[in-house]
């Protein structure tokens, strides 16, 4: 992994509309299957020489050897202005390429949009502007097992590692008492697994099949998840209030970190975001999000009071968009915040239609999909759902996809062809797995469903062919292309699964 930054601290004049290139980071060198996180810092100024009521827009744009990789909205300065009036805006972009092997320069452009008056009455200046590049490790191979942790009927802890393809059992692992939530590294090292009945976490070499580290954490740890940078690990501590931050590098401990007055259970985060989010659970209607910032671990709660959330803590109800602009919070009133950068939590809206969706996905193709409440049997759609900068929600409701009573977990394979829900047998129900499939192309959904004895949690394997579903003693392999079920692989008696990971996921 290297890290190399750019600083640029000469003034830059926009007189004209044409794109105008703000900082150069040459050489960038990637091996096969890195990926390259560039983050940019800008603060702009601009002066007016008269009384206007002037509306201007800069917009930002990543080129890498010269060919446009991304074009950012426009942020948009809106002021009646007056003689000599100066404004500055601070503006953070954040965007994760994955070029192929080889050297490249990156380049990061502005220009100005939206405005007549630029040249006569107005100037527009970049005062500071710095860009970070991190090269990391990103993926992993396709033949990763699916690890599954489960706790026997004394209360000792194991992790089970499943060969994908053959179904067979290939290590038990010991781990702490009472494992629950279990994570794997973008790059396939390291398993973590919390373990709440002795407030540790496991750290698991995929190579070894062996653990190298045990951590203490917090009080009753119920999720953990690895950034999608590959840099940092996060643990929920429930009873602690509290989120351990674990360098994933040296598999130590950097710090643990108040959320407040909340319980904090479930996380997500995107490659694009500045930041980890965790749900926390503080009762009534008095839920909230915090956002842990992965650069300085600065602690920001949004969402708490007055916003009525009340998340159900058997769901993940956080969901991030794939640009790292939109965070949605799941429940029965449920809400959608903008992030405009690190330092900047932005305004919240609600949408009416999402209510009563409890858990969801956010596609790279511009597809969410929400899960509804227990008793509901439809799967809520929406087409490129976000929220602007003024707090306005766009976006196109798509028709919902019919599924059945009793919806859990909500999960999506890597090459995000297919999104599984576990489906929780009731009066009205059998148990079993919903398989929605979703053609790259034309963006059509078809949906079949796979009966099963008992539908817990599930994971994906990397390939995206295959789903395991955690029963209670046994864990149950499905055939995605198929779909159909083939025997169920037991983990012994009285034993009970806790948690299951198959791919890297940006939801615990």
């Amino acid at each position: 992994m290297s890290h190399i930054d750019f600083v640029q601290t000469k003034y830059i004049y926009f007189n004209d509309s044409n794109w105008n290139t703000i900082l150069t980071a040459p050489f960038i060198s990637t091996k096969k299957n890195q990926a390259v996180k560039l983050d940019a810092y800008l603060l702009t100024q601009w002066q007016s020489y008269q009384n206007l009521e002037v509306t201007v827009g800069i917009q930002y744009r990543l080129l890498r050897n010269g060919i446009p990789i991304y074009l950012s909205e426009p942020v948009i300065h809106s002021h009646l202005t007056y003689l000599n009036t100066t404004n500055q805006r601070p503006v953070n972009l954040l965007y994760v390429d994955q070029p192929l092997s080889g050297a490249f320069t990156y380049e990061l452009q502005a220009k100005v949009t939206d405005s007549q008056y630029v040249r006569l009455q107005l100037d527009i200046e970049i005062l500071e502007a710095s860009m970070s590049v991190l090269v990391v490790d990103n993926t992993t191979p396709a033949s990763m097992p699916v690890y599954v942790s489960y706790e026997a009927q004394n209360g000792d802890g194991y992790v089970a590692a499943i060969h994908s393809q053959t179904d067979a059992i290939l290590a038990t692992i010991p781990v702490g008492k009472q494992p629950g939530s279990i994570c794997i590294s973008p790059d396939g090292s390291t398993v973590y697994v919390v373990n709440e009945g002795d407030h540790t976490v496991s750290i698991i070499d995929t190579n070894t099949n062996a653990v190298t580290a045990t951590l203490n954490v917090g009080r009753n740890p119920k999720a953990v998840m690895v950034t999608p940078d590959n840099t940092k690990a996060y643990v929920a501590n429930y009873d602690d209030k509290s989120i351990t931050i674990i360098d994933n590098s040296s598999k130590t401990v950097i710090k643990t970190v108040s959320v407040g007055s909340g319980s904090p259970f479930a996380l997500a985060a995107c490659p694009n975001s500045w930041y980890m989010y965790a749900a926390c659970r503080e009762g009534g209607t008095n839920d909230y999000v915090s956002a842990i910032a992965v650069d300085s671990d600065e602690v920001n709660p949004f969402a708490h009071g007055g916003w009525n959330l009340s998340f159900s803590t058997a769901h993940n109800p956080l969901v991030v968009g794939p640009d790292g602009h939109l965070v949605a919070a799941l429940d029965i009133n449920n809400q959608l915040r903008r992030i405009n950068g690190p330092d900047d939590i932005g305004p919240g809206n609600s949408v009416t239609w999402l209510n009563q969706t409890v858990s969801g996905v956010y596609l790279n193709n511009g597809l969410f999909l929400a899960t509804k409440s227990f008793t509901e049997d439809v799967i809520r759609t929406a087409s490129n759902l976000a929220i602007d900068a003024s707090g306005a929600v766009t976006g196109e409701q798509k028709p919902d996809i019919p599924s059945y009573k009793g919806q859990n977990k909500i999960r999506v394979s890597p090459d995000q062809s297919r999104v599984c829900i576990t489906i929780t047998a009731n009066d009205d129900q059998f148990a079993g797995l919903q398989v929605i499939s979703i053609d790259s192309q034309s963006l059509d959904i078809s949906s079949a469903f796979v009966r099963l004895p008992v539908a817990n949690d599930l994971a994906i394997t990397y390939d995206g062919t295959k789903a395991y579903v955690a029963e209670i003693e046994y864990v149950h392999p499905v055939n995605l292309v198929t779909p159909s079920s083939s025997n169920s692989i037991h983990l012994g008696n009285s034993s009970r699964v806790k948690g299951i990971v198959g791919a890297y996921r940006t939801q615990s």
